[in-house]
């Protein structure tokens, strides 16, 4: 099946100008609260202690960054060698078979099911069956004659 639809969806590319500040209203008091908090456990230690944790962060900020950077070079990397969408292909419903690969049947079609207020879904090793539940009572189910909670 060949068909397509054109995409009427138009990417957006930039953050806006509003979207920019709000982001940088929410990210710099929280990194001036994480450089305060360590600023607190730092001032705590002892000089070895201290050393250890300023090498632990200095390491930890390397990588982060180095993969940071990394993932952005690889994304960038694959936006520039493809090709941009130009359409959007449609998706194809197949119901001939569930995910465990048991053969599945509608009883009174796709469309009866589908407009059923309830359906009723009975399975095998070998095939699972979707039947509206007309038939069934109201209110029905497997706890109906227990006694209702006080």
């Amino acid at each position: 099946m060949d068909t397509y639809a054109p995409s009427p969806v138009d990417p957006v590319t930039h953050a806006s100008r509003r979207d920019i500040i709000l982001r940088g209203l929410i990210i710099a008091p929280s990194w001036l609260l994480f450089v305060f908090w360590w600023l607190v456990v730092l001032r705590s230690l002892t000089w070895p202690e201290a050393r250890y944790a300023l090498l632990f962060i200095g390491i930890a900020f390397v990588i982060i960054f180095t993969a940071t950077v990394s993932w952005i070079m690889h994304n960038r990397r694959l936006f520039l060698h493809t090709v941009p969408r130009t359409r959007v292909w449609p998706a194809v419903e197949d119901f001939t078979r569930d995910v465990l690969g048991r053969a599945v049947e509608f009883r009174g079609g796709l469309g009866t099911i589908r407009r059923a207020d309830t359906v009723l879904v009975t399975a095998s090793p070998a095939l699972k069956t979707y039947a509206p539940a007309d038939s069934l009572p109201r209110g029905g189910g497997q706890n109906a004659d227990a006694a209702p909670a006080p």
